[in-house]
């Protein structure tokens, strides 16, 4: 049911949501956003709800007008936010992942260049690891009660991305940003 047929924007907090960094190679416009395009579709075939967000730009203007770095984002499969939105009857603005508001923060220029953002929610709690301005890592964790409990997921993610590498085992702490 929906009384005044007004636009809906969707947002969703699902298992589904991932990141992937791509190397782009220096070409731009329309070249540009055609290779994107494709790796876009490549990468995530199951699913139209996905998007590239370039990397923050550093280094030289050449690296600022065309980063050498993209961050692809999606929703797979989108299974479920289809059969959602399966009974919409208003025109829908678009769908965003919790995820990739929480990168749009914890990638600000203000914040830590390495950075967990761990929103808690009574249904979950979804930690998001950022590195160097890139978000790198997102999970959702199934209800966590208490702050032990929390802890133990948060230092499990940690476990996850020393033992693939991602950052160098017990040698530096980082920061974490507490939401919810």
């Amino acid at each position: 049911p929906q009384p005044d047929k007004g636009p809906v924007w969707a947002l969703t907090d699902l298992a589904e949501e991932s990141f992937v960094e791509i190397t782009v190679p220096r070409v731009f416009g329309n070249d540009r956003r055609n290779f994107v395009q494709r790796q876009l579709a490549n990468r995530f075939p199951e699913t139209r709800f996905r998007v590239s967000v370039p990397a923050q730009g550093s280094g030289g203007l050449m690296d600022r007008i065309a980063p050498p770095l993209e961050i692809l984002t999606a929703i797979e499969p989108a299974d479920r936010v289809n059969d959602a939105l399966a009974g919409l009857e208003s025109p829908l603005v678009g769908v965003w992942s919790t995820s990739t508001l929480l990168a749009q923060v914890g990638c600000r220029s203000n914040m830590p260049a390495n950075l967990l953002v761990v929103l808690s929610q009574p249904s979950g709690m979804r930690i998001l690891f950022v590195k160097d301005r890139t978000p790198v890592l997102t999970r959702l964790v199934a209800h966590t009660e208490s702050a032990a409990d929390q802890s133990v997921e948060i230092l499990r993610t940690m476990r996850h991305l020393e033992n693939t590498r991602m950052i160098e085992r017990g040698r530096q702490r980082f920061p974490a940003m507490l939401l919810g």
